[in-house]
């Protein structure tokens, strides 16, 4: 014991030494308030000259060793914490760097041992990120757990306060008495994803006790997420043991998921394991196979061959699949090799398929060998040619461009374009001067179809360099027609509403219209209520009711009255379906305030569109208000369209015709159609019932032959795809 005592006084020493021969070469640091130009204190000691906060830089990689120790003898030699908050707010105004984190974390930590609570508080003063509170929370919970979790409770914050209160089940524990006593500082909103957080946290240390809480859980979804997530961890650390666990999983469509998740997982790092073990199998389930072809999928790039043979013991329909993904591999390091392999294969419906991953491969490696190789094909391969162009776009995609609209593909030109667009834009293309030229390029052709995807090109293009892309769009605006307008202000707007909305101007005034009401609908769903008073200024303008119609039912969710006044002033049949979805959105909050007003329109179209979207949402709330109401109406026309959206709901419900309702309607033929649309509901868990529905209350012969039909449509239906509701 005093050996050891002796080595740790020594250790210290040294420490210390070696922090004072840092201060000695940086005398700034003797008085940390202030350095020798009166300014902000610098860093901690490095060896190097004194920075400013200007003068810092981004430090390509962590610390030295020697600076670490440096750092964190003169951190332990202070005791002041007025003199450590000095440090520790100079060291929070230099720039991000390595060396700026590594410091604040040892400083703070200092403080919080000293006073927990005060380096708490000043780190929340300084709005540092949450990485520098999660220590502190958890040196304070070990001190004092109830006053941790009382000081978690007042962080607004909730992305900060989901990660520390993660970080604090590695202090308390993952027990259940632990996790209910952090969830009991969380808002009920928060608790579910804590919960299942900590849970997949637990699989690091616990994995067993993980899974088994995750078989737990109540919510199917969740419960699947995360075992998934269990699963991918666990085999990061162990994969037998994770696989051992697979027959306890007693849900056949968890354990497949959970068995291949890991597999996959283990042939990312294994994959010699992987196939070791596949090989060992007896057999795979037809149910199992799709997921096995993932796991053949992930083991392709380690060894396509083997994959290959695999391959040929899976029935034809996802032989093919995972076949594909080998010969793709294989294409990749050798076109001519893979093709060679293709060709020596049976002749089969998946040939096609295989070439096509070929093809793809061949031409980003061999645009010219590719192309000549692809057009001796005999006969023709349209698929190929399309993975070609494909290939071609991620390598050069004005060739590709040149190809899908210069006719060298025959008939596939036009075809081509959609697929080699996505690739070009979306797999990676950041030069805006190819991108504009590619624009060029499709403006300037006479092909419709190239015409029709220069929107989804601008969209994508919109993303990446915002200017670039609206100042070429300007310029060509004519050219580019309606839809580039349309998707490139939507995306704008979502971004920078103000910014998309200040652009109006530099447009021709025959697509000002166009950019008004996309920009509308995209700062709706940014800020309802600024789009909703920024939009007034054109009042009168081309797209101004368009805008409106956009921009009402965004705002209804927060203010449905006000929502339901704007659309006074829009007109035609986007006002009606703007009133419509107005009047519904209202109904969830207040119903009888929102079919007063839909009652009020004088839109016969929007009137009758609200009213039963209102009727609709009420009845599946609160059918017997919903039921008082529709009777209160006078008898007529307006009646009978309520009648027609609360009798379907009612009888689905209830299982039989209200007859008081029934007999409401003024219009005998608006009552049978009525019927129908019940029959209809009804007939998704009860066909014999809907039949005799329809017996006793259709007479019209038409409308009884329509029911039957669709009763039979949605019977099956409803068996296809159980637990779907159809309405």
């Amino acid at each position: 014991m005093r050996v050891a005592r002796l080595a740790a006084a020594a250790l210290a020493g040294a420490i210390v030494g070696v922090a004072a021969a840092y201060l000695f070469l940086q005398p700034s640091l003797q008085n940390p308030a202030q350095d020798d130009a009166g300014a902000a204190p610098a860093t901690l000691p490095d060896g190097a000259p004194p920075r400013s906060p200007a003068a810092s830089t981004v430090e390509p990689g962590p610390l030295p060793t020697s600076d670490r120790f440096a750092v964190y003898a003169y951190a332990a030699k202070s005791t002041e914490p007025d003199e450590l908050e000095s440090l520790i707010h100079s060291t929070a105004a230099l720039a991000p760097s390595h060396r700026r984190t590594f410091e604040l974390d040892a400083l703070l930590v200092r403080l919080a041992e000293l006073d927990v609570a005060r380096a708490v508080r000043f780190a929340r003063t300084l709005r540092l990120p949450t990485e520098h509170l999660v220590p502190l929370f958890q040196l304070w919970a070990e001190q004092d757990a109830g006053e941790a979790l009382a000081a978690l409770r007042d962080i607004d914050n909730p992305a900060t306060v989901r990660e520390i209160a993660l970080a604090l089940v590695d202090v308390l524990g993952g027990d259940e008495r632990a996790l209910e006593r952090i969830a009991a500082v969380l808002s009920p909103a928060q608790v579910p994803a804590f919960r299942l957080e900590a849970l997949v946290r637990l699989a690091e240390t616990d994995p067993f006790r993980a899974l088994q809480g995750a078989l737990a859980l109540s919510e199917s979804s969740t419960r699947s997420y995360a075992l998934n997530r269990i699963a991918t961890e666990w085999a990061r650390r162990d994969p037998a043991a994770a696989l051992a666990q697979v027959d306890t999983i007693a849900d056949d469509a968890l354990r497949r998921s959970y068995q291949f998740l890991v597999l996959g997982e283990w042939a990312r790092f294994d994959p010699e394991g992987v196939f070791e073990h596949i090989r060992s199998l007896r057999g795979v389930g037809d149910r199992d196979l799709p997921s096995f072809v993932s796991v053949l999928s992930a083991l392709a790039p380690a060894d396509p061959y083997a994959v290959l043979e695999l391959a040929e013991e899976l029935p034809g329909n996802v032989r093919g699949t995972a076949q594909q993904v080998a010969i793709g591999v294989i294409a990749a390091r050798d076109p001519y090799e893979a093709i060679a392999k293709v060709e020596s294969m049976p002749r089969h419906r998946d040939r096609e398929r295989l070439l096509a991953a070929v093809a793809q491969a061949f031409g980003e490696r061999d645009p010219d060998g590719a192309l000549e190789w692809a057009k001796s094909l005999r006969p023709a391969q349209p698929n190929v040619l399309m993975s070609l162009v494909n290939g071609i776009a991620s390598v050069d995609p004005e060739r590709a461009m040149d190809l899908a609209l210069g006719g060298d593909l025959g008939p596939l030109s036009s075809s081509a374009l959609p697929l080699m667009i996505a690739t070009t834009t979306l797999a990676g293309l950041q030069d805006s001067t190819r991108i504009a030229a590619i624009a060029d390029r499709l403006v300037a052709s006479n092909d419709v179809n190239a015409l029709n995807r220069i929107g989804t090109l601008m969209s994508a293009w919109s993303r990446r360099d915002p200017e670039a892309a609206v100042e070429w769009l300007i310029q060509n605006a004519d050219r580019a027609g309606r839809q580039a307008i349309v998707q490139v202000a939507s995306q704008l707007a979502a971004e920078d509403p103000m910014a998309a909305a200040g652009m109006i101007g530099r447009l021709p005034p025959d697509l000002q219209g166009d950019w008004l009401q996309s920009v509308a609908a995209g700062y709706a769903q940014y800020d309802a209520e600024g789009a909703a008073a920024w939009i007034m200024q054109y009042q009168g303008r081309p797209g101004f009711s368009q805008g409106l119609a956009a921009i009402a039912p965004a705002l209804a969710q927060v203010d449905a009255p006000t929502a339901a006044g704007m659309l006074e002033r829009a007109d035609g049949s986007v006002a009606s379906f703007a009133a419509g979805q107005v009047a519904s959105i209202w109904a969830i909050r207040d119903p009888i305030a929102a079919a007063d007003w839909a009652m009020q329109l004088d839109d016969a179209a929007a009137r009758s569109n609200a009213i039963s979207n209102v009727v609709s949402n009420w009845a599946s709330q609160d059918p017997d208000g919903a039921r008082r109401w529709v009777l209160g109406q006078p008898r007529g026309e307006l009646r009978d369209q309520a009648l027609q959206r609360l009798l379907p709901v009612a009888t689905a419900s209830g299982g039989e015709i209200d007859r008081q309702l029934l007999d409401a309607f003024s219009n005998d033929m608006h009552r049978q159609t009525a019927v129908m649309n019940a029959a209809m509901m009804l007939g998704n868990r009860d066909r014999d019932a809907a039949r005799r529905l329809v017996d006793q209350y259709v007479t019209d012969a038409q409308i009884r032959q329509q029911a039957y039909t669709m009763i039979e449509q949605r019977a099956n239906m409803a068996v296809m795809a159980p637990g779907i509701i159809l309405r």
